[in-house]
């Protein structure tokens, strides 16, 4: 028969659903500012016309706001469930300002790929005002000038900072895993990392009929730019593994070994413990 929830757990299992609903309401909110902000994307993807079809361009940006909303949770959760070898419950236990300053970091980066994928694929440029709640917020945001150049000094200050926050976690894992909030800081940058790789399927997409009218010059160029984000990525991860001695990036830290749990029916027999004496 299963036992009833306590007051305290049935709180706490609420806390987390109110967090992630709030979260769903925020990353729809950033999303709708972003398209108010950036106005009409280009209707195409990977080369087929969008425009007048159900999944156009504004949906296209919706299904990739659940996507980025689906991997910030999914991490989260298993990240929350692991019991890592060498911690306590009270270590591994997740607290309301860790899983603040992971969604905060997720959504910055949520944020600069948004913004990028409307800078890069708009047909009408930036919109100035906006209607309703947002209209500050969004006056402020397409005031903003991204240029070219930002955006890609931007990738380049994320990449290194996710390496740079990876090498130092995985450095000491032995003794970082049990610290919670450097553990929210590690996955958050491991959560860029998809946040990136969805964007990058996104960003292929709206740029394939662009990239295919393109001249040869044109294309060679973004091509290398993208060859140099890749290459790059993977030479971070490949000095990461080779400084850290090819520590674990997900499960236990390189040399812990989780205790075995206990024995209870080799310990008893018929009931009775069994100490090793032999009664005559």
């Amino acid at each position: 028969m299963s036992e009833e929830l306590s007051l305290m757990e049935n709180i706490k299992n609420s806390r987390v659903f109110i967090q992630y609903f709030t979260l769903v309401l925020v990353i729809s909110a950033i999303n709708m500012v972003l398209n108010n902000a950036y106005g009409d994307l280009n209707e195409s993807f990977f080369c087929v016309n969008t425009s007048g079809g159900f999944l156009n361009a504004k949906r296209l940006l919706w299904i990739y706001t659940a996507l980025v909303y689906i991997v910030i949770v999914g991490v989260r959760e298993w990240t929350r469930k692991v019991e890592y070898a060498g911690t306590t419950v009270e270590e591994r236990k997740e607290e309301f300002k860790d899983f603040m300053l992971y969604i905060v970091i997720c959504l910055a980066t949520f944020v600069f790929a948004g913004a990028y994928i409307r800078r890069k694929f708009n047909t009408g440029g930036q919109k100035g005002g906006g209607d309703g709640i947002f209209k500050g917020t969004v006056g402020k945001i397409s005031s903003t000038s991204f240029g070219t150049l930002s955006l890609y000094t931007g990738i380049i200050i994320i990449l290194i900072n996710v390496i740079s926050n990876s090498y130092q976690y995985l450095k000491n894992k032995k003794q970082n895993v049990r610290d919670k909030f450097l553990r929210a800081i590690y996955f958050a940058q491991i959560t860029t990392m998809f946040i990136f790789l969805i964007s990058s399927f996104f960003i292929a997409g709206f740029g394939c009929s662009s990239l295919q009218s393109s001249s040869g010059s044109k294309i060679f160029i973004a091509m290398l730019k993208w060859a140099i984000v890749i290459a790059g990525s993977i030479l971070g991860v490949h000095m990461i593994n080779l400084a850290t001695d090819g520590e674990n990036w997900f499960g236990d830290p390189k040399g812990v070994v989780a205790p075995p749990e206990p024995d209870i029916e080799g310990d008893q027999v018929d009931g009775e413990s069994v100490d090793g004496e032999v009664d005559i």
